[in-house]
C-alpha cells in the first residue's frame, strides 16, 4: 500500500455548480474490526519532536509506505492537526492564532463586575471598537469571552508598551462603554481557562471565578494572580491559570502518545481496508 489513496474509489465531485470532475473519495471512511485494534500487539510510544508519520514508519516498520497506518490505528483524521507539530511549527501557529493585543474589560470603573446578560457587554466578534486612554486606537474584535471579559484585538499594536490607566472601550456608535482593567501585549500569554490543582480538571470560570476582577481581600484577583507577561501557569487559590500558550502546548504534547501495532496487525488491517474500500 505504497499509495494509500489508490485504494479509495473515484466519485463525481461538483467543484462548481454544474461542473463534475472525477476525484478520489478521500472522505470515505471504514472502521477496522475491533478484533484487530483491541489486540495487545502494540507498543505505546512517545513521538519525538519533529517526527513525522513518514519518519515514524521508517523507525518502527522500516517501511515509509506504512505511514498511513498510524492514522487508522489511532483514529486520527486530520494529518495537519491530529499529528503533533514540531516545537517550531507549534510556536508559529500559536503566534498566528493568538496574534495581537488582548484586554480584560469590565462594566464599571472599579473593575469588579461583568454581567453576561447586560446590553453593555454584548459585543460580537468582528465589531469595530475604540480604545481610549492617553490616545485613541481603533481596532477589530477577534475573540471575546463575555464571561471573563477577555477581548483579543487586531490592529491595536499602538497599545503595546502602554500602561493601562483609566482606559475605556466602546463600540463604533459609542453606546456600549466598558472599562479596561488589564492588557496583554501578546495574546498567547492571556488566560485560556482555570484548572483545579487538586482534581487536575478544567474549571468553569463562571462557577468558580466569576471575574478575574473580583476582590480577594483588598486586592483584585487579576492583580494578584494574572501577569501580563507571565509565561507559565500561576498557582492561586485552588486553581492554576492556563494561558493560551500553555493550553496549545499541552494539547500538542498529548498527541505525542500513539499506539504502534505489530507489522502483522498492520498487514491484516491493510487487507480489511482494501476489501472495504473496494465496495461501492
Amino acid at each position: 500500500m505504497g499509495n494509500f489513496f489508490k485504494n479509495f474509489p473515484d466519485i463525481d465531485y461538483e467543484y462548481t455548480p454544474g461542473i463534475l470532475k472525477k476525484s478520489v473519495d478521500i472522505l470515505r471512511r471504514t472502521d477496522v474490526t475491533s478484533r484487530l485494534l483491541d489486540s495487545n500487539q502494540y507498543d505505546q510510544v512517545i513521538l519525538q519532536d519533529g517526527q513525522t508519520p513518514q519518519s515514524a514508519a521508517i523507525d518502527y516498520y522500516g517501511d515509509v509506505s506504512l505511514h498511513w497506518s498510524f492514522f487508522i490505528t489511532n483514529r486520527l483524521i486530520n494529518p495537519f492537526y491530529d499529528w503533533p507539530q514540531s516545537y517550531e511549527k507549534l510556536n508559529k501557529r500559536i503566534d498566528s492564532k493568538y496574534a495581537g493585543v488582548s484586554l480584560y474589560v469590565t462594566e464599571n470603573s472599579n473593575g469588579l463586575t461583568m454581567d453576561t446578560q447586560s446590553a453593555t457587554s454584548s459585543y460580537s466578534i468582528g465589531d469595530t471598537v475604540l480604545i481610549s486612554g492617553s490616545s485613541e486606537v481603533t481596532s477589530t474584535l477577534v475573540d471575546y469571552d463575555r464571561t471573563t471579559g477577555y477581548m483579543q484585538l487586531s490592529g491595536a499594536e499602538d497599545l503595546i508598551g502602554e500602561t493601562v490607566s483609566g482606559w475605556t472601550i466602546t463600540d463604533s456608535s459609542g453606546s456600549k462603554k466598558m472599562y479596561v482593567g488589564r492588557k496583554f501585549d501578546q495574546s498567547r500569554y492571556a488566560l485560556h481557562h482555570f484548572r483545579d490543582t487538586e482534581l487536575s480538571s478544567e474549571v468553569n470560570s463562571i462557577d468558580v471565578h466569576r471575574s478575574p476582577f473580583r476582590t480577594i481581600g483588598s486586592s483584585r484577583y487579576i492583580d494578584l494572580y494574572i501577569s501580563g507577561t507571565a509565561k507559565t501557569a500561576i498557582i492561586n487559590d485552588g486553581a492554576s491559570i492556563i494561558t493560551n500558550e500553555k493550553y496549545e502546548s499541552e494539547l500538542n504534547e498529548r498527541k505525542r502518545s500513539i499506539r504502534v501495532y505489530s507489522k502483522n496487525v498492520i498487514q491484516e488491517i491493510e487487507t480489511v481496508l482494501k476489501g472495504a474500500l473496494s465496495r461501492p
